[in-house]
């Protein structure tokens, strides 16, 4: 299922398709994923989890919540947007599949972050800052500002989205710029070690 997602996009891949591609009965394949939806959704939480667990290599979620923030948004970002999940990508925020893997992914790295910053703040409104507001703001320019946001930018689009899920921190531009700064380095080393398993 997720190669015919890679190489079709989400709205070109059909349960029926991923039963033919997966050898088994569409029978089996709606008895253990209702939807393609579940299927997609469940890949991106798996990417989720698989890029933090990279980035634990390479950054402590305790010692510095924020850069690790800043890390994953990058990356998953970068990749993403690259050639080979692209069309996926855009597909999964048009049908707010990212924003759901995204709120189902929990607070845990926000609520690091406010304690790191001293900030007493609840958890719903970390849920809308951190997560709903920031995701939303992804997919407005994702999908419905396509003629505004330059795909290839990945640099200045990763940064944006970082600085928006970051905002109830109150941090200063030069400190958000100097996390982003030590994100991309990060991130272009980790993409240099572990590029075949993005």
């Amino acid at each position: 299922a997720i190669n015919l997602f890679i190489e079709n996009g989400y709205y070109d891949t059909s349960m029926r398709k991923i039963s033919k591609e997966s050898d088994v009965s569409l029978g089996l394949v709606v008895y253990h994923f209702e939807t393609k939806k579940q299927i997609a959704l469940e890949f991106i939480i798996s990417r989720f989890d698989i890029f933090k667990t990279i980035i634990h290599h390479y950054v402590s979620v305790e010692e510095n919540p924020i850069l690790f923030s800043a890390v994953f948004i990058k990356l998953f970002h970068t990749v993403f947007m690259g050639e080979k999940y692209r069309k996926l990508y855009l597909d999964i925020h048009n049908e707010d599949i990212f924003l759901e893997a995204m709120s189902l992914s929990g607070i845990e790295i926000d609520k690091k972050i406010a304690a790191y910053c001293n900030l007493d703040l609840d958890d719903n409104f970390l849920m809308l800052h951190g997560v709903y507001i920031p995701a939303s703001l992804e997919r407005t320019l994702l999908v419905f500002a396509k003629d505004i946001i330059d795909f290839d930018n990945t640099e200045e689009n990763s940064n944006l989205f970082f600085k928006s899920s970051i905002k109830y921190a109150k941090l200063d531009e030069e400190t958000l710029d100097d996390y982003c700064d030590k994100a991309s380095t990060i991130v272009n080393e980790i993409i240099s070690n572990e590029g075949a398993s993005l």
